[in-house]
């Protein structure tokens, strides 16, 4: 399998953006990797053994592109003003440069001149992004596989909603769509594959509402329901992909077809008279700044200059010791406060005053006995040596 890897500056985002390309020949395939998800997901999760037999046939290119899913749906904590302007940004990123160069990219390897259609392809929250770019802009894309995705903003803005939001919401922009309006004859000519599973961590509720948006507005898509055993995961996406992309493939138009450029009304969504009540009850000035707030970096001083490195750590380890042992002295002191002896109550010295007393009149007693035992021993010595 042919793959080329490419990087290039994205004036639309003001940052390198990467890519990378399967396949020799064939119709042009955008793939959206899942939620901050990477260009080389397409490859790390083993789709490519599953498109493999219509890349390697030269059917089919497929174009694997990087979300900034994390500074949008993804950013909880974000302004959501400001990500759903950055989210805007990514979009054009892809219709004003990436597909650019996805035609001209098919029309070098495919020898074609003109706008071959591109096929979008995502599951997950890639599957939102791939709706949403088919339903904004069918002329770019003719082919959608969606697969288990989620398609209200609600999901990534949180009962937000301003202008932007809505022209992002495949649920809220298609459910007023005028059932005259022209894009309708645009996604009637071309082929969409929107598919949920009803089993573990599967959200079909916005699907079913697609389904009956559709249903009303008499849009020609193609929106399966899978069984309850069928889950939210890989295994079940590559079945899918297996079972749906012969349809999406059938009857391919033939390059010459594609030499015209498609008809399309540039900013429509901003120019439609249904949506001059949405604008009414959101003006502009009531939302937040779409700029992030860029604070001034912070420079430190160095608060000492070191020369002997070593000298000033003994120093410092010096200064530690000393520290140390004026704490433990102070703590010592503060203990022996602790444990000093509380004032004696009134009682208490009442008491000590008896004892005191008692004591003293023992000692004087004893004290009076002793000098007259001895005065009486001193007697009679004198009375013994007088008669000698």
């Amino acid at each position: 399998m042919e793959t080329q890897y490419f990087r290039d500056y994205s004036p639309s985002l003001d940052r390198d953006m990467e890519l990378k390309v399967y396949g020799h020949a064939g119709r042009p395939v955008l793939f959206i990797p899942c939620q901050d998800g990477r260009f080389f997901d397409f490859e790390n999760y083993k789709m490519t053994d599953y498109w493999g037999p219509w890349i390697e046939a030269g059917e089919v290119m497929v174009f694997s592109i990087d979300t900034i899913d994390q500074e949008t749906w993804s950013n909880k904590e974000g302004d959501p003003r400001w990500k759903i302007t950055r989210y805007e940004q990514w979009i054009t990123y892809i219709c004003n440069e990436v597909v650019p160069f996805m035609r001209d990219y098919a029309n070098m390897k495919n020898g074609w001149e003109g706008f071959p259609g591109i096929m979008v392809f995502g599951c997950s929250l890639g599957a939102t992004h791939a709706a949403n770019l088919y339903f904004r802009r069918p002329d770019l894309f003719d082919r959608l596989l969606a697969l288990s995705g989620i398609y209200s903003a609600d999901f990534g803005f949180h009962g937000y909603m301003d202008e932007m939001v809505y022209n992002n919401s495949p649920v809220h922009f298609l459910r007023n769509m005028p059932e005259d309006h022209p894009y309708i004859e645009l996604y009637n000519k071309k082929r969409a594959v929107i598919c949920v599973g009803q089993g573990p961590w599967e959200i079909p509720d916005t699907t079913r509402e697609l389904a009956h948006i559709f249903s009303v507005k008499g849009i020609n898509v193609w929106v399966d329901f899978w069984g309850y055993d069928c889950k939210h995961d890989w295994d079940w996406w590559y079945k899918q992909v297996e079972y749906f992309l012969p349809y999406l493939l059938e009857n391919d138009p033939e390059p010459e077809e594609y030499y015209e450029e498609p008809y399309f009304e540039e900013e429509y969504y901003e120019e439609q008279p249904w949506e001059e009540e949405l604008h009414e009850e959101q003006p502009a000035e009531e939302f937040p700044s779409a700029e992030p707030v860029v604070e001034e970096p912070v420079t430190i001083e160095p608060q000492i200059e070191v020369e002997d490195v070593g000298a000033f750590l003994s120093a410092l380890a010096e200064d530690v010791a000393e520290e140390k042992a004026v704490e433990e002295k102070s703590e010592k002191t503060a203990a022996k406060k602790t444990t000093a002896k509380k004032p004696t109550t009134k009682k208490e010295a009442a008491k000590k005053e008896t004892v005191k007393k008692e004591t003293t009149k023992k000692t004087t007693a004893k004290k009076e006995t002793t000098k007259k035992a001895t005065t009486k021993k001193t007697n009679k010595k004198k009375e013994e040596t007088t008669e000698k």
